[in-house]
């Protein structure tokens, strides 16, 4: 049934392109607990972009491998009448699918709603058996595990059909029906979105770990929202914070004293087809935000003199920090930093330390400059170099030449996994990590490959996998 259902899934995917495009609905909301991570997937927009339905040959081998699964002739004609029309699924995948699951991966629903309710019964009943019917509504499955349906919804669940009944007659409290982050899912514009209420990590954070969170916030007044989206010769991964609570806005808000945009006064060391990150920190606010949100209160091992060195080594930054990777050749890298500083008190840090400039780790300040290089001179000029233009207009800027990384791993792993990042480098260029608003970050993986879509590429290598290609 697993593998039936399967196959029947991707030749309804590919079909589908064949309907009128994406509209919201709210339809399904009432079935999402609101305090669950939850998954919205566009499969139609997925389909566009695979291209797949442009493939006949696909679609000729969808419609055998479908209409085999028929168990009789009568089950049979009705898988045909699926693979010519696949309206006739009864499924209406213009609209979203739901997946919902808490932390530890129980409760999941995968939600979805029907186009029609008498298609989609003739369906289950050529692959399955004719559904069953309590309290008004139609089911297929025993125990646990059970899909089950009224005239608007579908529900799999691997709950029992007495807990899915349930949420079709509960009222919308405590649902995404009336919860704002509802909005957000729906008003995404990528192929796939995971909305995560960090109350469900509270339980999971170690008491260490809770320690380290700022006085008055609470995991549970926050939430993140993962989006993923596509275009020629790349994908990016959004991730935005959702505050729900003052504190946590007026958290946000001090935040975003501590970072200003980037100067760009280092670009010129930084290869561009290198590992590098950039920032701009006011080391002062940073150490001040972190005293008055009672960080250091509650680290009970950090001592007075530490505190105090802390202070001065975070209290003279001022302005850019730049780190790069240019080579690596087996276990070290040559590599370099640079720290807008007001004086020499991350030097003098170090050499209290007992750590000394050398030939192979270089380091002093210089102009206001805090350096260190590894395996060159800390004031080369790169070429290329990074392009200021990539810079501009953020607070945050990390670039990963895939080259260069898989290089970087192939020293510390094995043979085979050396052997998975060399063969990912034949596909990714590189990646880039940057804001984009206070608080969202974009995750952007650039292909080499700029003229074909990431999801085309993918859908190639699925179909494959099914022998559908």
């Amino acid at each position: 049934m697993k593998q039936k259902t399967m196959k029947l899934a991707l030749m309804l995917l590919v079909a589908v392109v064949a309907f009128t495009s994406c509209s919201k609905s709210s339809k399904t909301a009432r079935f999402l607990p609101d305090d669950a991570i939850t998954m919205r997937i566009d499969v139609k927009q997925i389909l566009d972009k695979s291209k797949a339905a442009d493939n006949d040959a696909v679609k000729q081998q969808l419609a055998k491998n479908l209409e085999a699964m028929g168990k009789n002739e009568e089950a049979k004609a009705v898988l045909k009448a699926v693979a010519e029309d696949p309206a006739k699924a009864g499924i209406d995948l213009r609209q979203p699918l739901w997946v919902s699951t808490n932390a530890d991966g129980k409760n999941a629903l995968l939600v979805g709603e029907l186009l029609d309710k008498d298609d989609f019964v003739k369906l289950l009943t050529a692959l399955d058996k004719a559904p069953k019917e309590k309290d008004g509504i139609q089911y297929i499955g025993e125990g646990t595990n059970v899909i089950a349906f009224d005239d608007d919804c579908f529900v799999v669940s691997d709950g029992t059909i007495d807990d899915v009944i349930k949420k079709f007659n509960a009222d919308t409290k405590g649902t995404m029906a009336e919860s704002d982050d509802f909005s957000k899912l729906a008003d995404a514009k990528g192929i796939m979105q995971v909305l995560i209420p960090m109350g469900v990590a509270q339980n999971q954070l170690t008491a260490e770990q809770k320690a380290l969170l700022p006085n008055g916030l609470d995991m549970k007044d926050l939430s993140i929202l993962l989006d993923l989206s596509s275009e020629k010769g790349s994908v990016t991964l959004s991730v935005e914070a959702i505050a729900k609570s003052d504190a946590w806005k007026q958290n946000i808000e001090e935040g975003k004293k501590l970072m200003r945009n980037i100067d760009g006064d280092y670009a010129n060391y930084i290869a561009a087809d290198g590992m590098s990150i950039f920032c701009n920190i006011d080391g002062k606010a940073y150490f001040d935000y972190l005293e008055k949100m009672g960080v250091f209160k509650n680290q009970k091992t950090i001592k007075s003199d530490q505190l105090e060195m802390a202070k001065g080594v975070l209290g003279t930054i001022d302005g850019d920090f730049t780190a790069g990777i240019s080579k690596w050749e087996g276990f070290i890298p040559n590599a370099c930093l640079y720290l807008k500083t007001k004086d020499k008190k991350i030097i003098e840090a170090l050499n209290q330390l007992g750590i000394k400039s050398s030939k192979e780790m270089n380091f002093g300040e210089k102009d206001g400059t805090t350096y260190l290089a590894i395996g060159g001179e800390p004031f080369a000029e790169a070429k290329p170099a990074v392009s200021k233009s990539n810079l501009k207009g953020h607070r945050v800027y990390i670039h990963i030449g895939a080259q260069l990384a898989a290089k970087a791993i192939q020293g510390f792993c094995t043979r085979s996994q050396a052997k998975a990042a060399q063969s990912a480098v034949e596909s990714i260029k590189s990646i880039e990590i940057y804001d984009t608003a206070d608080t969202k970050v974009d995750f952007r993986v650039n292909m080499n490959d700029a003229d074909k879509d990431p999801v085309e590429t993918l859908a190639g290598i699925m179909l494959g996998q099914f022998g559908l290609n």
